[in-house]
């Protein structure tokens, strides 16, 4: 389970560009990166859907993706 703060730095993770070489963000990829980048111990697919779900986030979409202006 994951608490507020590990919450928070999902969604501001996915708020921001994937890594360089993918074009968007997938479940797969949240999970991955979270837990590679130690804001969670483990990630499964489904509780990083949940947590975009909670949010209402779809990072596929532009409007929710913040850009630098660079």
């Amino acid at each position: 389970m994951l608490d507020s703060p590990q919450e928070a730095a999902i969604v501001a993770m996915v708020c921001g560009p994937p890594p360089e070489g993918r074009a968007r963000w997938t479940t797969l990829l949240i999970a991955q990166e979270a837990v590679r980048r130690g804001i969670a111990e483990r990630l499964g697919r489904e509780k990083a859907r949940l947590v975009l779900k909670h949010h209402d986030l779809k990072p596929w979409r532009e409007k929710n993706v913040v850009r630098s202006k660079d």
